[in-house]
């Protein structure tokens, strides 16, 4: 759903929204619906109902940052929902531009809107390289559609990546209470002196290698334990071993993806 974020400073946000009804005529931008709500940064979003809305919110944020231009302290953006995808199989000739421009192309968005990370070339082989890109769900639908894109006179493989959970900047895990400070670490491997994008040391784990578990991942990645706090599991018995016998059958609740508790049937007996 297309939206509009007002960033203002704190008790702003009623003159800012008061001027803005008062000035700007909504009927006059073909707005019908406008949803507001509070994003986990306290800034206002004002949501346009209808996936095919995004030049009506273009026009409102042009109004909106003409008539607040001069007050200190307010922003107004246009956010777009992102979807990160990777390129693989590059060969030497092709640049990080030239993706940019394909994936504007075939994806029918903005450049700008489109962001490219450098291209990262196996250590041996044919030097095929790979490369992370992120750009509005939009223009990836239509591009991982055909799970190819062609760049100059080759056609490259393109996928989905797992939508990344949000981290604290800080630590680097989830939902953040720790005072333990990681800002400086590589979100790969865990150590400092250079970021993730030009890390060539295998995956670690700062969070679960501290606690002692397997850390062979990126933090908060699928299988850590980092982003929920969860303790290391003792190690299976088989059953009918230990002073307890046979184990009944019970039913397991497991953390699903989005945070929501599912209950696995019981083991047949």
């Amino acid at each position: 759903m297309p939206a509009v974020v007002i960033t203002a400073p704190p008790g702003g946000y009623a003159e800012v929204m008061k001027e803005a009804r008062t000035r700007i005529n909504l009927q006059e931008l073909g707005i019908q619906e406008v949803r507001p709500r509070k994003a986990v940064t306290g800034a206002m979003i004002l949501e346009i109902p209808g996936d095919k809305e995004g030049s009506k919110a273009d026009a409102l944020a042009g109004r909106l940052s003409e008539l607040l231009a001069f007050r200190e302290g307010v922003k107004i953006t246009r956010p777009h929902r992102r979807v990160d995808l990777r390129i693989r199989d590059l060969d030497d000739s092709v640049s990080v531009e030239e993706i940019a421009e394909a994936i504007a192309t075939l994806g029918a968005c903005a450049k700008d809107l489109v962001k490219v990370g450098p291209i990262r070339r196996t250590a041996g082989g044919l030097g095929q390289g790979t490369a992370w890109i992120q750009c509005p769900i939009l223009a990836a639908r239509k591009i991982t559609a055909q799970r190819r894109i062609k760049i100059g006179w080759l056609s490259y493989r393109i996928d989905v990546l797992q939508q990344r959970r949000v981290q604290c900047f800080k630590c680097l895990e989830a939902r953040c209470n720790s005072e333990t400070d990681r800002s400086q670490c590589c979100y790969r491997c865990g150590q400092t002196g250079h970021k993730s994008s030009e890390c060539d040391r295998p995956a670690e784990c700062p969070s679960c290698k501290e606690a002692g578990r397997k850390a062979d991942h990126k933090i908060g990645s699928r299988g850590c334990n980092a982003k929920s706090g969860r303790k290391a599991s003792a190690a299976p018995t088989r059953r009918g071993e230990g002073s307890g016998g046979a184990k009944p059958p019970s039913s397991s609740i497991s953390q699903g993806p989005s945070g929501v508790q599912k209950s696995s049937p019981p083991e047949p007996g």
